[in-house]
C-alpha cells in the first residue's frame, strides 16, 4: 500500500509542470550572478594592467622625448605615476626609469638608474632586453611599472598579486640619455 501511494505521488510529480520556471530559475540564477561578477573582477584586472603598462610607456616616453635630463625632471617623471594608475592608491604602485646604451658588439648596460619603491639599476649594470631592441650604438629608456592588485569581490582569486609591466622607447634625439644633478 505505501508503496503504491508513493508511486502515485511521483508520477503525478514528474508531470506536474507548476513551478518549473522557479526551479530552474533556482538552479541557474546562482550561477548567471557567479558569471557576471567574475566577468567584473577580470575587467577590473584588466583595467588595472592597462593603467601599468600606460604609466610604463607614459615616463619612458616623456624621458626618452629629452636630450639631457635633471634629476628634478626624473622625480617629477616618477611623481606622476600614481596620477597615471588613478584609481589605484599610489603606496600600491612602483616605479623606475632606466637610461639603457647598446654598444657595438650588442650588449645593454645601464647608463642611469632611477626608481620610485624600485631599487635602481646598478650603473653599468647588463640588461637583458628583448631582441629587436638591441640595435647598436643605440640608447633607449626603459619603464617599469609594478602594482599591487586585490580583486574587489575575492571571486576568482582571494589574495593580492602584483602586476609588472615594462615598456621601452628609443632615445629620439640623443644616444644615450645623460642626466645631470638639478
Amino acid at each position: 500500500m505505501f508503496q503504491n501511494v508513493s508511486l502515485s505521488l511521483l508520477q503525478r510529480f514528474s508531470t506536474d509542470r507548476k513551478g518549473v520556471a522557479a526551479l530552474e530559475y533556482a538552479l541557474i540564477a546562482p550561477m548567471m550572478f557567479m558569471l557576471l561578477f567574475v566577468s567584473f573582477e577580470l575587467t577590473d584586472a584588466l583595467s588595472a594592467s592597462n593603467r601599468a603598462e600606460r604609466a610604463a610607456g607614459a615616463i619612458a616616453d616623456v624621458i626618452a622625448r629629452d636630450v639631457l635630463v635633471s634629476d628634478a625632471e626624473v622625480a617629477d617623471v616618477l611623481a606622476a605615476v600614481p596620477w597615471i594608475t588613478h584609481p589605484t592608491p599610489g603606496e600600491h604602485v612602483r616605479s623606475r626609469i632606466t637610461s639603457i646604451f647598446v654598444n657595438a658588439s650588442g650588449q645593454a648596460s645601464v647608463v642611469w638608474s632611477e626608481g620610485s619603491g624600485m631599487a635602481a639599476l646598478p650603473v653599468g649594470a647588463i640588461v637583458t632586453l628583448p631582441g629587436g631592441m638591441l640595435v647598436p650604438e643605440t640608447g633607449l629608456i626603459m619603464g617599469e611599472t609594478q602594482m599591487d592588485y586585490r580583486p574587489p569581490l575575492g571571486l576568482y582569486s582571494a589574495s593580492a598579486f602584483t602586476i609588472n609591466k615594462t615598456e621601452y622607447r628609443r632615445s629620439r634625439i640623443m644616444d644615450p640619455i645623460e642626466r645631470f644633478a638639478g
